[in-house]
């Protein structure tokens, strides 16, 4: 870290505001702090080094010229020169004395010698965004919010989180940067060419607040990830963007030891879909929002397949990767756990018989690695992108039910399973486990029977009783007994917990489905 002379004298000053400065700073380094040597102890100017920061109280021109112009003076006292034309030091109003002035000069060296010291510590141990952003929150008093390509929330300011700001409110509550911020941030592109001068003309007036800052932190040419500075404080902007910068350059330290390989292999909408997946309960509103930034739409004809195989164990695993982008160019293609994920969409006139159109694929993997195993799960069609986690959960348990029969025979190509054959199989023949809710089950209904609570239970009859009452809440309400309006507050409270819609027609259906599986079961 690069300590300055404006750096020090800001933080200084705002301590000890009584304090007035008679020379604007400038942005020298240096590597400590000394005492200038008084006029007569014998210690030449020549033997200086400008390496340092020298304090005195001395206010006589004649002798502070005598120095060369590399050294850099700060004089403390409470008579200094009206004018000046030594560039090389500033002069400094106090009552205090030199003593004092020192030492808390010193003090604030210190503390950004520190902080130097904790960042490049935590760097090592591989420390998360949010701990280094919390080891610098003393130093940077606006606050920050630190991004991934996919715009996804990784840290902020936990110190600022009362701050009335729009844009640090709705990324603390969505997590992640919505449509509105995005668009004032960009002028022609998403992040690029940024206006760092301040809100773009016409946009809202509560963006006007503060002058905002961003950065983009690059890892060998790839996107890392985005650091917002929101002003917010009466220091100076150079400043805070001074401390800001240093930061930044710590977050890129960090990825290059924690995340290289990870930037390398993944896309902007990986890492949505990777985010997605470990946040199934993301509201379709968020989703169609999100998907605003990536070439994916909501609505089309959608097939998930997981495959597993030993070649993800391997030196040759990019290699596999890249083979199969060229194989599937309509596909989405990244590393999730220990498995790989391909989203497909598929031609609107093949929904029917997509595994006709899959088939061929699928087997093309076989033969190109024929010294590999592979077994690959296959979803069921989807048509929102909100059923991609289920289209996810269906593979891994198709996967775990392949895992573990002897019997049965995949759809095909040997390796490659269809979950709708599986689960039919299963559910009919071969499971005798009481487990087919937890296989089978919409989250919310078997959350509700595993949490074996009374509230669970309750919450559960409501909902049961709603559903065969064909969604209408007076029917369910004569049933349960229960007022109208408390039916009501219920299933509201349900579908905010849930993040479910239970006024879709598809959500309606797998969830009577749901039920009749977990009557089925006991």
């Amino acid at each position: 870290m690069t300590i300055t002379t404006k750096m020090l004298l800001t933080r200084y000053f705002d301590r000890n505001p009584d304090s007035v400065v008679s020379y604007k700073s400038d942005q020298h380094p240096f590597d400590g702090i000394r005492l200038l040597p008084e006029e007569g102890s014998g210690q030449k100017p020549a033997e200086l080094s400008s390496s340092f920061l020298y304090v005195t109280d001395c206010t006589d021109l004649s002798y502070l010229s005598r120095f060369d112009s590399s050294i850099r003076m700060i004089s403390f006292s409470d008579n200094p020169p009206e004018i000046s034309d030594l560039n090389t030091c500033i002069f400094v109003k106090t009552d205090q004395c030199l003593a004092f002035c020192f030492n808390e000069l010193q003090g604030c060296f210190d503390e950004f010698a520190g902080w130097e010291h904790s960042l490049h510590e935590a760097v090592l141990k591989q420390a998360s965004f949010q701990e280094l952003l919390e080891l610098s929150e003393p130093f940077i008093p606006s606050a920050m919010l630190i991004y991934d390509p996919a715009l996804k929330l990784l840290a902020w300011s936990r110190s600022h989180e009362q701050l009335d700001d729009p844009i640090f409110q709705n990324a603390i509550r969505d997590g992640f940067l919505n449509a509105d911020a995005v668009r004032y941030f960009e002028q022609t592109h998403a992040f690029e060419n940024m206006n760092t001068s301040g809100a773009s003309a016409g946009e809202s007036d509560t963006f006007h607040k503060h002058a905002d800052y961003l950065r983009t932190v690059l890892v060998n040419d790839q996107l890392g990830v985005y650091a917002i500075l929101l002003h917010t404080s009466g220091l100076s902007r150079s400043y805070e963007q001074q401390l800001f910068d240093i930061l930044c350059d710590v977050f890129r330290e960090l990825l290059e030891k924690q995340h290289s390989a990870f930037i390398k292999d993944r896309s902007v909408t990986d890492y949505f879909l990777v985010d997605f997946l470990d946040n199934p309960e993301t509201s379709a509103e968020k989703i169609r929002e999100r998907l605003f930034y990536h070439d994916l739409k909501y609505e089309g004809c959608y097939v998930l397949f997981l495959i597993r195989s030993d070649v993800r164990k391997k030196t040759s695993e990019h290699f596999f990767l890249d083979t199969l982008r060229k194989n599937m160019i309509n596909a989405r293609i990244f590393p999730y756990g220990e498995d790989i994920v391909v989203l497909y969409e598929l031609p609107v006139s093949a929904v029917k018989t997509y595994r006709t159109v899959l088939l061929p694929i699928l087997s093309r993997i076989s033969r190109e690695f024929p010294n590999n195993t592979f077994r690959i799960a296959v979803s069921r069609p989807f048509s929102e992108m909100s059923l991609f986690p289920s289209a996810y959960h269906q593979t891994v348990n198709t996967l775990f039910l392949t895992g573990q029969q002897k019997s049965g025979t995949s759809s095909g190509d040997a390796g490659v399973f269809f979950y709708e054959d599986w689960w039919v199989q299963d559910l009919f023949y071969q499971n005798t486990e009481k487990n087919k809710p937890f296989f089978y089950c919409e989250p919310c209904i078997s959350d509700l029977y595993f949490r074996n609570t009374e509230k669970g239970w309750q919450q559960l009859a409501i909902l049961r009783e709603y559903l065969y009452s064909g969604r209408n809440y007076t029917n369910a309400a004569e049933k349960l007994g229960m007022h109208r309006n408390n039916v009501i507050y219920h299933i509201q409270k349900l579908e905010e917990q849930y993040a479910i819609d239970l006024s879709d027609t598809q959500t309606y259906l797998r969830m009577l489905l749901s039920l009749e599986t977990l009557r089925s079961d006991n």
